[in-house]
């Protein structure tokens, strides 16, 4: 019997040690949940190969989230929401003028809209954007996903390298893993 708990203890580190060292982030099964206020009774949730982690400082008002993952770079510029024409210019034709900001702050350059679509996924009502460009002379790729409820908006800007099939279908599952979901109390 002690046999089986050494190994068990082993098998636990090794997993430690493996998960500290990013080499889990990729397999699904460990991918990490975020979660941000939606209203006094909901949250937004999204999962991700790491969590997304807030800043100290705010950008012009807004809350800045960031999560580094082994194939793609994820941002959350979250802001508070006052009245409609704030609402609807999260859901207007072409990207809000934030969006081109964000993206001026990561030193991407040459962008190029390719794609803009509204969806909805898991009962959310989004726009979608992609947009090709160069960040260090490298060419890269950014999907965006603009969230507005209420009062509160959100952007999201996954930016992976260009052709990376594998950080392009992680952006994808992450996309289709945001959900509203009851608070805990």
């Amino acid at each position: 019997m002690m046999r089986f708990y050494f190994i068990a203890a082993v098998l636990m580190g090794c997993l430690w040690l493996l998960s500290e060292n990013g080499a889990l982030q990729d397999i699904d099964c460990f991918w990490k949940t975020s979660s941000f206020i939606a209203s006094e009774k909901q949250e937004l949730r999204i999962e991700l190969p790491v969590r997304l982690e807030p800043l100290s400082e705010s950008d012009e008002g807004y809350t800045v989230c960031q999560a580094d993952c082994d194939d793609m770079f994820v941002d959350l510029h979250s802001e508070s929401l006052y009245l409609q024409e704030d609402r609807d210019r999260y859901m207007q034709e072409g990207p809000q003028k934030r969006v081109l900001k964000i993206m001026g702050n990561y030193g991407i350059e040459n962008v190029s809209m390719t794609h803009q679509e509204t969806a909805v996924v898991n009962h959310i009502p989004l726009r979608r954007f992609h947009f090709t460009g160069q960040q260090k002379g490298q060419d890269v790729e950014i999907e965006v996903v603009t969230i507005a409820r209420k009062n509160l908006g959100w952007i999201f800007t996954f930016i992976y390298d260009a052709g990376d099939k594998e950080a392009e279908r992680q952006v994808q599952k992450g996309i289709a893993s945001l959900q509203y979901a009851e608070r805990a109390k």
